[in-house]
């Protein structure tokens, strides 16, 4: 509904506020950010989506994630750490 409704009426959000598509995906794929931009949002994230495919997530046994010590700094300040810390 979102996207039909706004056609045409949005910007793009820069990639440091939507991290997926430039760790996955990769600067070529989307050429709307100059590439400084991308290797700033790579280096000083404001939000990184662990989403999609792929076992490169904190929670995943081997994960080498740049974040992924980050990831569990605000999983540890949240309620869901029970949860975690019940299943290790």
């Amino acid at each position: 509904g979102l996207n039909r409704s706004l056609k045409g009426s949005w910007l793009p959000l820069h990639p440091e506020w939507n991290l997926t598509h430039v760790f996955y995906m990769g600067y070529e794929i989307d050429d709307t950010f100059e590439r400084k931009e991308v290797y700033k949002a790579q280096n000083n994230p404001k939000i990184i989506h662990f989403s999609g495919g792929g076992m490169n997530k904190p929670w995943n046994p081997g994960c080498n994630h740049k974040f992924k010590e980050v990831y569990f700094q605000y999983l540890m300040q949240t309620l869901w750490r029970i949860k975690f810390l019940l299943n290790r």
